[in-house]
C-alpha cells in the first residue's frame, strides 16, 4: 500500500476532527478554529520529524574556527508540540474513534 502524502493525512484528520465536533454539537467558530490550531501543530511536527530524519538526533554546529556537536533543537521541539496537540484534543473531548472494520475481538 502505497504511503499517503502529508496533504491527504492532514486533510483526513481536519474532516475526522470536524465531523467528532458535529456530532457532539460544538459548532461555533471557537472550536473549529481549535481545530485549525491544532492542525497547524500537527504540520510544525511533521516537519520536526522530517529535521530528525534528515539529520539526526545530534547536529554540527560550525560558529567561526570552532565547531561542535549539540542536541537536535527538534529533539527538544517535538514532545512541546505534541503536548499542546493532547491539550487541543482534550479541550475539544475528541476521543478516538473505533475503527470500523476492527474485528479483533478475542
Amino acid at each position: 500500500m502505497p504511503k499517503e502524502s502529508r496533504n491527504v493525512r492532514k486533510q483526513r484528520i481536519q474532516k475526522d476532527l470536524l465531523d467528532q465536533l458535529e456530532r457532539s454539537g460544538k459548532s461555533q467558530s471557537y472550536w473549529r478554529d481549535l481545530v485549525f490550531d491544532y492542525l497547524s501543530f500537527w504540520e510544525t511536527k511533521e516537519k520536526l520529524k522530517i529535521e530528525i530524519e534528515r539529520k539526526g538526533a545530534m547536529v554540527t554546529i560550525t560558529n567561526g574556527s570552532q565547531r561542535f556537536r549539540k542536541r537536535n533543537d527538534a529533539i527538544v521541539e517535538m514532545p512541546k508540540i505534541s503536548k499542546r496537540m493532547t491539550d487541543i484534543l482534550e479541550i475539544l473531548d475528541i476521543k478516538p474513534l473505533p475503527d470500523e472494520d476492527d474485528d479483533d475481538d478475542y
